[in-house]
């Protein structure tokens, strides 16, 4: 099978959709020969922050000399970075030899499967193949149902925020997500989460697990415009990822670290600090473009927008603001296009590569109402390149709303620079 076989197979499940459930995801693992069993893993679920938490324990555990397996989604620039080895993303030879391996399985299944399934496979499979160990694997939806939760050896499972988000899902309160989430959770896992939870969504914890590690606020936090440096338990550290909200996922991470310490795992206190520091991480409000500045940022829900927009008041005051903007329909598209218009100088509206895709129409005309210079752009790169084309020395451009087209974006602002 050649990558472009193996491609075009994966996207011909999304027809299939989400389907919650184990049952085919435990079928197709048992006929590639539960490559899942041969690894260990830190299960990581939540709404917002999972995989910031996930790069950053990646991070350390590839300083202190680990070969670490990396599951995350989505993605932004290509598909393959959402399966990676130390850092780097399958190769597309690899991508499509186990392509091959999981369509030969499912020839011998009698259920579709979704897209999500076939990749959580493939991914097992590469980890397997790589002798990865740790693997940090990042659920997809929820975690009860999840095709994540198919493993069974769970060193440490971490629930980082809980908000409202895919609620038709996965309930609508924050009690029901939170116990959806809680689902990964086997009969001894250490649960480890942020401090900050709501106490509807502790309670749900302290019922579910028998062993539940809470972070505790960093002290002496100094957050700036790129990044953050804090003292956790007396020990000074800093990252790299921006945002006031970065402190509760690191210290998740830091939990993390010390636990797996106490199980045995190597993990010196330098392995620590440069793990933080060195973690990276794209599309969570990463800083593309200096002069002007231009950030991306995938924020697609409350909390999400909530973290950027205060990332906005703090650092970008004064800065001529120019959003661009596309949502998902089935999201809380009025509160987020609400909240970034109306910190806007200019707003463009644009509409995601996506089904699910409000249109950039049915955008802007939310946005009218709050801010006074709106453009409806039928294409991102023509928004990309309008922007751009107005800046002036004190501009700031700020692409967001989904992770589902800031990477096409990213790739335009890259061309423009270069013409």
């Amino acid at each position: 099978m050649t990558y472009d076989a193996a491609l075009q197979f994966f996207q011909s499940t999304y027809r299939f959709g989400s389907k919650p459930g184990l049952e085919r995801i435990t079928e197709l693992l048992g006929l590639l020969g539960n490559p899942q069993d041969a690894l260990r893993f830190i299960h990581i679920a939540g709404t917002n922050g999972k995989g910031s938490t996930s790069v950053l324990c990646e991070s350390i555990l590839r300083e202190a000399g680990y070969k670490t397996g990396l599951f995350i989604s989505p993605y932004v620039e290509n598909l393959r970075e959402r399966i990676q080895v130390n850092r780097e993303m399958i190769d597309e030879t690899a991508f499509a030899r186990h392509m091959a391996e999981v369509c030969r399985a499912l020839e011998q299944m009698s259920e579709p499967i979704t897209e999500f399934e076939v990749l959580t496979a493939l991914a097992l499979l590469h980890f397997k193949e790589e002798q990865c160990d740790p693997i940090v694997f990042e659920v997809g939806l929820g975690g009860r149902f999840d095709a994540t939760n198919a493993i069974s050896k769970k060193e440490v499972a971490i629930i980082t925020k809980i908000a409202l988000d895919h609620t038709e899902y996965l309930g609508t309160t924050l009690a029901q997500i939170a116990a959806e989430k809680a689902g990964i959770l086997k009969e001894d896992t250490i649960l480890i989460t942020c401090f900050g939870q709501e106490d509807e969504v502790l309670q749900v914890f302290k019922n579910t697990a028998k062993n539940l590690i809470i972070s505790s606020p960093p002290e002496n936090s100094n957050i700036h415009a790129d990044g953050a440096d804090f003292t956790y338990q007396g020990s000074p550290f800093s990252i790299q990822l921006r945002g006031n909200h970065q402190l509760q996922n690191a210290g998740m991470a830091l939990e993390a670290m010390y636990f797996l310490r106490k199980k045995g795992y190597n993990i010196s206190d330098n392995a620590i600090s440069s793990g933080l520091k060195n973690a990276w991480f794209h599309g969570r409000l990463e800083k593309i473009g200096e002069n002007p500045i231009i950030l991306i940022d995938g924020a697609h829900n409350e909390n999400g927008v909530h973290a950027l927009t205060e990332y906005m008041d703090a650092f970008l005051q004064g800065k001529k603001l120019t959003v661009i903007c596309g949502m998902l329909s089935d999201k809380d598209f009025h509160y987020c296009i609400k909240e970034l218009a109306s910190r806007a100088d200019s707003y463009f509206a644009i509409q995601p590569d996506n089904p699910r895709a409000l249109t950039a129409k049915e955008n802007a005309k939310v946005a009218q109402q709050y801010c006074s210079d709106i453009r409806a752009h039928e294409s991102i790169k023509d928004a990309v390149e309008k922007a751009l084309d107005e800046c002036t020395e004190n501009s700031c451009i700020i692409i967001g709303g989904s992770l589902y087209f800031i990477g096409d974006a990213k790739r335009f602002v890259q061309e423009y620079k270069t013409k």
